[in-house]
């Protein structure tokens, strides 16, 4: 949905669009204009500093009281001096004649003056403490955390205490009592802080997007400041707004003790505290003190809300329920630009795809009702439709099809097809911006609307789903164990003895190595394999008679995947249930599918039996996904359907048919990349030892060579690359990037080296970074080296936004606004950016759907061949190296 998305930021810089977020949230705007009225009303009223104030009595003077119990009455006094009339006070008096009006108005200045001194100082202690010990970490972590650590064993109520009466008795001059006792507030409540931002830094430092800055050239402190701080300014804010709501409780619960400002000064915590014992005959004295702090909380969190959002360009707020029900529907035009703006990473040379040329197609429609007992799903016309920028936009169109028992059917198509959000809707997984229409029924059950208990009854039990990622499906704090368990005891009276032993079983059912060890195991601690099989085995837990495979091999090495891919073959003859296989892996599709769906743009453009859909495509959309997967040379010209596991041969090693001979290089020409012995370790942290992942490596890459380095997970490759863009050090032999030694190497020869190389990392959307438009993402290496700046810098993004075919109009968009195949042709612009002679490609494509993997492979040929870098392409697909490499 990006061109949808990015309408309202088009054009814009990015203090405008933060600027425009926070104008749009209501409660936050509302929000700001209580708090100014309050504050406007404190400094006017009274005066405060040189405002001159209008009301007629002071804070500290004093007049006849009126009678207790109730409101001012009209009075005379015994001297026969003036009438004192109903308005006269309109908070009341306390017991000394005092107009509280007054009072409350210079309370309310004295606590927003504790609050932001408060606020302000101790979030800038925690910023530079939690920033410095979370990104540099070692022993500068641990001095600072012990340091935290000490202040905060000492309780803050005394340090305050002490703080505060040493330093207010010298701060009556010009109502400095607040500025002194917030000072001496703040350096005993930014521990809170210190803390939250050392986590976000130290998750945050690991980042690929941080990589890229430190491949890029730029110092520490520009990317604790430019990358890193940004990213966290969400848990700042929030964190920040608790302290200042909090500062006035702190500063009552100090003025209580006697600690905090006191006659002749006041603050709101200060009339509550003095008041309490004539709370029973004059309750107004804490009607306004404690109203005025509710209103000063309320509108300071409210307004840290508006401001979080506003700072996070992938928040979207979600209307309400009755505005979801009044939403307009989708205009057709701007559908079919919605459901193609992530799907048009297909070849654009290919033509129209949606309709088919000629002939007959199959049939895309299925009977509404059963076609027999052995039907475990039936859908009829369903449709998915999101709520965006007020109007219904459709994700999937008049889906229909059936499930049988012991068959699988595959539901293929690119990004954006609505594949996954027409499966998802089944178990009404949507998001709060979506909704399901038409027909979806599992034997009798309608789950179209379906809700509450009836729905939780489904989950699980009846229809159980296989995620993408199971390292983010799993709950990292609990054991595999546990979570299976608990699948099971939440549908059935069974113990936890019981709920342990059924687990077991269900590993060993999976052919989990060692189950009995891997139980009691947290995801972390399980390879990428280990972790889907005990997806898959909780998905199994209670025989489910529907089971939603979502891309379960998606981005798992080739051996990994033919492992999982044989235990899903083995169930299915095993379970005896109907399996929806959501992929867009052709290779996974004709190892299991029985039959296939093809999707395109929300609709059903094809279906039929594997082998009609491999052998005899009708659809030239069906046609173009075949042809764009990568075949080995070994391999048949035509589509073959594997029924018995996964089939290749291993061409010649020194041949490539995107080459066709062995490209031959100058010998004595200076290596892009050339190891010796190359040993790379990962340094011990905390008690985990350290670990060598590289020894005794050696590899030489001839200028303008492209060689394929490839290997399971675990082997090193990824190591090695990283190594040779200076984010790993080399703990033995020698390793040179364009003949600058990295061994050793010094912070400038490091970055004189940097400047001939560059990364392609595998994740586009983790390489970059999230709150920067993805223009200033490409030109920040051109900026650190001092290339380009002003409308130069501007022109050769859009050269290098042109040269990997993307329009210059996306420089503005951010990371989330653009589809998978868009960023990491934005990845490979920003590699490009400083003309680099060897580039590390690392697993570019392995995520990607194959049309879009197609198009950035070629798009990867022809750059290559105009740029003329080096390479060293890092994969474990087989077919990818032999499309791309010389060797």
């Amino acid at each position: 949905m990006s061109d949808i998305q990015s309408k309202e930021t088009e054009g814009l810089s990015q203090g405008q669009i933060v600027r425009r977020r926070f104008l749009r949230h209501r409660g936050a705007m509302a929000s700001l204009a209580v708090l100014i009225l309050v504050v406007l009303l404190a400094a006017t009223s009274i005066g405060w500093g040189p405002i001159p104030g209008w009301w007629k009595w002071g804070y500290t003077e004093t007049h006849p009281v009126a009678r207790p119990g109730g409101a001012p009455t009209l009075q005379i006094s015994l001297s026969g001096g003036p009438h004192i009339r109903i308005g006269d006070f309109p908070f009341g008096q306390d017991v000394l004649g005092h107009d509280m009006f007054a009072m409350t108005m210079r309370g309310v200045q004295q606590s927003l003056t504790v609050m932001v001194v408060i606020g302000v100082v101790a979030t800038l202690i925690g910023i530079v403490v939690g920033a410095t010990a979370g990104y540099f970490r070692g022993k500068v972590d641990t001095v600072l955390m012990r340091f935290t650590d000490m202040v905060i064993a000492i309780p803050v109520m005394v340090i305050g205490a002490v703080l505060g009466k040493g330093v207010s008795g010298a701060a009556w001059f010009s109502g400095a009592a607040a500025v002194v006792l917030g000072l001496a507030l703040a350096c005993v409540q930014w521990m809170a802080m210190g803390r939250l931002v050392r986590a976000e830094f130290l998750s945050l430092r690991e980042r690929e997007f941080v990589d890229a800055a430190r491949v890029a050239g730029a110092a520490p402190f520009r990317i604790i400041a430019r990358h890193i701080l940004p990213n966290a300014v969400g848990v700042i804010i929030v964190n920040t707004t608790l302290l200042m709501s909090s500062a006035i409780l702190l500063e009552t619960a100090l003025s209580y003790l006697g600690f905090g400002i006191h006659y002749p000064d006041i603050s709101l915590g200060n009339l509550i505290s003095e008041y309490q014992a004539a709370f029973t005959e004059r309750p107004w004295l804490f009607w306004w003190p404690g109203l005025f702090i509710v209103v000063i909380a309320l509108t300071v969190n409210f307004i840290g809300d508006g401001l979080r959002d506003a700072f996070d360009p992938r928040q979207r707020r979600i209307p309400s329920k009755r505005r979801l029900a009044k939403a307009a529907p989708v205009a057709p035009a701007v559908a079919s630009e919605l459901q193609q703006c992530v799907s048009r990473e297909t070849n654009p040379r290919s033509g129209d795809l949606s309709r088919p040329a000629g002939g007959t197609t199959s049939s895309t429609k299925e009977p509404a009702e059963p076609g027999g007992p052995d039907v475990v799903l039936n859908v009829a016309d369903l449709s998915v439709d999101f709520y965006v920028e007020g109007e219904w936009y459709p994700a999937a169109r008049d889906v229909s099809y059936q499930v049988r028992r012991g068959e699988v059917l595959a539901i293929v198509g690119e990004s954006g097809s609505g594949k996954t959000q027409s499966s998802m809707a089944l178990l009404g997984l949507l998001p709060p911006n979506g909704r399901a229409r038409g027909s979806a029924k599992l034997g009798g059950l309608e789950l179209v609307g379906l809700q509450g208990r009836d729905l939780h009854r489904v989950r699980g039990d009846r229809i159980a789903v296989i995620f993408q990622e199971p390292m983010t499906a799993l709950n990292p704090v609990y054991t595999i164990g546990f979570q299976i368990s608990e699948t099971l005891r939440a549908h059935e009276p069974i113990g936890p003895k019981a709920a342990h032993r059924r687990a077991l079983e269900l590993l060993r059912l999976v052919d989990m190595p060692d189950p009995e060890r891997r139980l009691d195991a947290y995801p972390h601690q399980l390879s990428g394999g280990q972790r889907q099989r005990a997806m898959i085995a909780q998905a199994l837990a209670l025989d489910p008679e529907l089971l939603i495979a979502d891309e379960p091999t998606t981005a798992l090495d080739v051996t990994v995947q033919a492992e999982i891919l044989d235990l899903l073959r083995d169930l299915k003859t095993r379970i005896n249930a109907g399996i929806v296989l959501i992929t867009h892996d052709m290779g996974v599709v004709a190892d299991l599918a029985d039959r296939i769906c093809v999707m395109k743009d929300g609709r059903l453009v094809e279906r039929g039996t594997a082998e009609d859909i491999f052998y005899r495509p009708q659809h030239p959309y069906t046609r173009a996904l075949l042809d764009a997967v990568p075949k080995l040379t070994a391999l048949s010209s035509e589509p073959s359907v594997r029924k018995h596991g996964p089939v290749a041969k291993v061409h010649d090693a020194g041949r490539s048919p995107s080459v066709g001979k062995r490209t031959t290089h100058d010998a004595g020409a200076v290596p892009a990349l050339a190891t010796e012995g190359l040993s790379i370790e990962y340094p011990k942290r905390g008690r985990a030892p350290a670990f060598r992942a590289v020894e005794d490596f050696t590899l030489r890459i001839a200028p303008g060579e492209v060689v394929g380095l490839v290997g399971e997970s675990g082997s090193g490759k990824t190591t090695v690359g990283r190594a040779a863009v200076g984010l790993l050090p080399v703990a033995a032999g020698s390793l040179k990037v364009g003949g600058v030694e990295l061994a050793g190497a010094g912070a400038k020869e490091l970055r004189r080296a940097r400047t001939g190389v560059s990364i392609v990392f595998q994740d586009p959307g983790s390489s970059l970074n999230p709150r920067w438009p993805i223009g200033q993402s490409i030109g920040e290496p051109l900026v650190l080296h001092d290339i380009a700046r002003g409308k130069a810098l501007s022109l050769r993004v859009e050269e290098l936004l042109d040269q990997v075919q993307l329009p210059a109009s996306l420089r503005n968009r951010y990371p989330h606004e653009l589809s998978g195949g868009q960023r990491q042709r934005v990845g490979i612009a920003r590699a490009l950016a400083l003309r680099p002679s060897l580039l590390i490609a690392d697993e570019p494509t392995s995520a990607l759907d194959v049309s879009v993997q197609a198009t950035v492979l070629e798009l990867f040929a022809e750059l290559q061949r105009e740029v003329g870098f080096a390479c060293l392409f890092i994969t474990h697909d087989l077919a990818v190296v032999e499309l791309v490499a010389g060797r």
